[in-house]
């Protein structure tokens, strides 16, 4: 018995409406869109239905996965990043220096 990607275990699930939450624009939601046409047929057959019964659906997990590393960011964008924050860092010293020290 699955409902609306809660599984029922022994705990209590909570039914979250993210409409209200997720901006219409972000890309959660075209992950979800483009994911919700995809075959988990193999993904299911890889959990087992003996033991322990997962937190939330595989295909919950899988998407949170895809959405990380789509997320993620290369040394080059993080280097520049780290330029910007040096420059804008820099730039604020040398206004400082010029309003006190003139």
């Amino acid at each position: 018995m699955i409902k609306n990607n809660i599984i029922p275990i022994h705990q209590i699930g909570f039914q979250i409406s993210f409409e209200n939450i997720i901006p219409n624009d972000d890309s959660v939601r075209m992950l979800y869109d483009v994911m919700e046409g995809l075959d988990y047929t193999e993904l299911n057959r890889t959990y087992s239905s003996i033991g322990r019964n997962p937190a939330v659906l595989p295909e919950t997990m899988f998407a949170v996965i895809v959405y990380g590393k789509g997320n993620r960011k290369s040394k080059l964008q993080k280097y520049t990043e780290l330029l910007n924050e040096f420059i804008d860092k820099q730039s604020k010293y040398d206004e400082y220096n010029s309003i006190c020290c003139d």
